[in-house]
């Protein structure tokens, strides 16, 4: 028995919607983690000596 109101399966509209607020709270969690991940265990500043990546090039 179902309940008044309530489909057995949504909307392609209700689905979109769904789904792109799915993606937009992935997206927002994602970018403040990534934030208070960075503030939490900070990334130590280290001289590059004039190159302009950490990577050693070979000479």
């Amino acid at each position: 028995m179902m309940c008044a109101g309530i489909s057995a399966q949504p909307t392609p509209w209700a689905a979109l919607m769904m789904d792109l607020s799915i993606v937009a709270f992935y997206l927002v969690y994602a970018f403040a983690f990534n934030i208070a991940y960075d503030r939490v265990f900070l990334v130590p500043q280290h001289s590059t000596h004039g190159r302009t990546s950490g990577l050693a090039l070979p000479a």
